[in-house]
Parts: C-alpha cells; sequence; structure tokens
C-alpha cells in the first residue's frame, strides 16, 4: 500500500516528527504501528481534508502548481493530523480530545490544536486556494424572460456564497 495521490503528507514527514515512538524512526512492517497503518492514516486524514474543502468550495484536491501557499499548509495539516490518530492507536495513553484555540503542552494537544486550526480557516473560507466556479449565484427578479418584450432580464442582485447571510451588490 502507498500513500494516495490526492494526500498531502508523506510517511517520511510523520516519521519526522513522531518516529520516535518505534526503534530506528522508520515506520515498517514489523512495527507498531505498520507502514500500512500510518499510509491509511494519511490518507484518512487528507480524504476529511478534501471533503471539507469541497463541501467549502474550494476545488480539491489543492495543486501545488496553483496554489503552493495552501498546499504546504495542507501538507502541515495532513502530516499533524495523521500524527495525532496516530498517537491515539499507541496503548501508551487515551487522549482527550480538547476544543482548543492554541497549542498546548503534550503532542498530542499540539497536533489537534494545529489540525484544527487549519480546519477553521477552511470552514471560515480564508484559505488562499482556488474556488470552484460554482461559488456565486444570482437572485432573479420576476421571470427570467420580459413577457411583453420577449428580452432576457439580467440578474437584479447577486452575492458569493462565502458573503455574509444578507450581503448585496447591485449588478452593473
Amino acid at each position: 500500500m502507498a500513500v494516495d495521490a490526492d494526500s498531502y503528507a508523506t510517511v517520511a514527514l510523520v516519521q519526522g516528527l513522531i518516529g520516535d515512538l518505534v526503534p530506528s524512526r522508520t515506520f515498517t512492517t514489523g512495527t507498531s504501528p505498520t507502514l500500512a497503518e500510518v499510509e491509511g492514516f494519511i490518507d484518512n486524514v487528507a480524504d476529511e481534508l478534501n471533503a471539507i474543502l469541497g463541501a467549502n468550495s474550494y476545488t480539491n484536491p489543492v495543486v501545488q502548481a496553483t496554489d503552493s501557499k495552501a498546499y504546504g499548509l495542507l501538507i502541515l495539516a495532513n502530516t499533524v493530523g495523521a500524527c495525532a490518530l496516530i498517537l491515539t492507536s499507541m496503548p501508551t495513553g487515551s487522549f482527550t480530545d480538547l476544543e482548543i484555540e492554541t497549542l498546548s503542552s503534550t503532542r498530542y494537544q499540539s497536533f489537534v490544536g494545529r489540525y484544527k486550526k487549519v480546519l477553521k480557516m477552511i470552514q471560515e473560507r480564508k484559505l488562499d486556494a482556488t474556488r470552484s466556479a460554482t461559488d456565486s449565484f444570482s437572485v432573479y427578479s420576476g421571470s427570467r424572460t420580459d413577457r411583453d418584450t420577449g428580452e432576457t432580464k439580467d440578474a437584479l442582485f447577486s452575492r458569493g456564497m462565502s458573503d455574509y447571510p444578507g450581503a448585496r451588490s447591485l449588478q452593473e
């Protein structure tokens, strides 16, 4: 098994943060967690990130060539998210998922805090990444075609999906 193409993290990045959990700092078929399990954790977190990106009108997966800053942030989120999942799978402790806004003292809390910050950026649509073409819609006054002249009416108001409720701008 290998890491999916739409994942952002790599096993090497995860090993760099939590490789000390296994001998020789390298995940293999004989370690706990195994290499396949680590790859699965990376893919699971990437799937969650891509689902949240899609739900918030971002194109996904984010591509490095077009959105390099957002891609780098997603690498971080995918890596720390996978690390947090791996730590919860370890028999050395049960970790409480705290609702935290700042980085905390334990490694797990630090990983979860960083991951949640990126999720919050995505959900608030503050990620500097390409948005899908379905990000705006128009409100029409009356029917689409004028009954007397047969001409098409232009939208009276329009707004982006990320605008706050009630925000409008007149069409020119």
